[in-house]
């Protein structure tokens, strides 16, 4: 709503501290650069050494504001600590400035269970109407450690304190790791990505939100395999693959750098179907910067248009864009042709086209000739304008001999 950027982020000398600052484009140059804002700390609301930072923005708010959530792994005392999740929620004003919601205060634990509980491989996203969803494998050395946790919040409008729903839920007693989570805007579902321990295979899920403020919650699908071997999953303790969806496709794309991690990274397209998902075959994109972590930025609503970067040493970049199939027929007067018989969704079909015959039609009179008309039906009577297209003479009752709109002569 700003048109600005905030970077949250832990420094690695002095204190440790954790920090955020604007950015935002400058278009008086040529070509444009950011600026930034100073750094504003809230280490007051994050302890110090807080890493694997996450934030979601609330995008349905219309006011002058940013809203959203910020959250962290507690690593105040290193790696003897148990790394538990901890949050905030703030306000980011035009004047640049944060304000952090203070009755959230520090160490509060998301799945409401004592700081014993280490959080691991979390992820964070936004979900609309200003609610989210955290997911978590957890190490607690009880009966529920190494499984995955996830629970559901909903940021308020005014006071932007969170409203949890029901608190943490086992998502399966099998140890899955190095979860992905995203949000489908047009099928209002999430898909998580994830994979078992010891697998090399990807599986999706998809998750059906349900209820409300307390009673917000998600259940989760059958697993669909999202991609069948990916022997080198992680860099840097974290996954390589990520999700996002994009406005322009209205659908969710999945990344995946190839194993060999050198140029290319595959690309397959979700399709949501009630509580599954089908996945578009894999498409190689040339990948400057080899197989490391993926970043992602949100897409833009027109061309699809995906940031994204790596952290190989290269530090490169790279945009892609994104775009549905589209015809190669460029002329309003030209069709693709016939099935040869009837099909139903899923199957491989033969089309007929120009210059054989299709009898699987009827009430046709022999000598005439039939155009396509706009619902995709046969006429009898010319058609004119856009999309008109001859489609052929009548040789039969039931028989329709394809030609090619090309060949009819004016007055044929």
């Amino acid at each position: 709503n700003l048109n600005k950027a905030a970077i949250f982020y832990g420094e690695d000398a002095g204190g440790q501290d954790s920090y955020c600052r604007v950015v935002s484009p400058n278009t008086t140059t040529t070509p444009p650069t950011m600026s930034a804002g100073s750094a504003a700390s809230f280490t007051g609301y994050a302890s110090n050494k807080s890493r694997h930072l996450q934030t979601v923005w609330d995008d349905d708010i219309n006011s002058g504001d940013g809203r959203g959530i910020h959250a962290w792994l507690n690593c105040s005392n290193g790696n003897s600590q148990n790394w538990h999740l901890e949050y905030n929620t703030f306000t980011m004003a035009n004047n640049n400035t944060f304000t952090f919601e203070t009755s959230a205060g520090t160490n509060m634990n998301i799945f409401n269970t004592t700081n014993n509980v280490k959080a691991e491989q979390w992820q964070m996203c936004g979900c609309g109407s200003g609610r989210f969803l955290v997911i978590a494998r957890r190490e607690d050395g009880g009966s529920t450690d190494d499984e995955t946790w996830f629970r559901m919040g909903t940021i308020n409008s005014s006071s932007n304190d969170i409203t949890w729903g029901s608190t943490g839920s086992s998502f399966s007693t099998d140890n899955w790791q190095y979860h992905r989570i995203c949000y489908d805007e047009t099928a209002g579902k999430v898909i998580m990505v994830a994979r078992k321990d010891t697998d090399s295979e990807l599986m999706s899920f998809v998750g059906t939100i349900s209820g409300s403020g307390s009673s917000l919650s998600i259940s989760w699908g059958s697993s669909v395999q999202a991609f069948a071997s990916f022997s080198n999953m992680v860099a840097n303790s974290t996954p390589k693959y990520n999700m996002v969806y994009d406005p322009a496709l209205a659908k969710i794309v999945l990344l995946i750098p190839d194993t060999s991690g050198t140029t290319k990274i595959k690309t397959r397209v979700a399709t949501i179907s009630g509580t599954s998902v089908s996945w578009s075959s894999a498409q190689d994109t040339n990948w400057t910067s080899g197989g490391n972590n993926i970043i992602l930025g949100k897409p833009s609503s027109v061309n699809g248009r995906i940031f994204l970067i790596s952290d190989t040493s290269q530090s490169n970049a790279t945009i892609m864009k994104t775009s549905d199939d589209v015809t190669n027929l460029t002329s309003g007067m030209t069709y693709v042709g016939f099935a040869d018989q009837a099909y139903t969704n899923g199957q491989t079909a033969t089309i007929k086209t120009y210059g054989n015959n299709v009898d699987t039609l009827s009430g046709l009179t022999i000598g005439n000739k039939y155009w396509v008309s706009g619902d995709g039906t046969l006429t009898p009577t010319q058609q004119t304008g856009a999309g008109a297209a001859l489609a052929g003479i009548a040789i039969g009752t039931n028989k329709l001999l394809i030609r090619e709109p090309d060949s009819w002569v004016t007055g044929m």
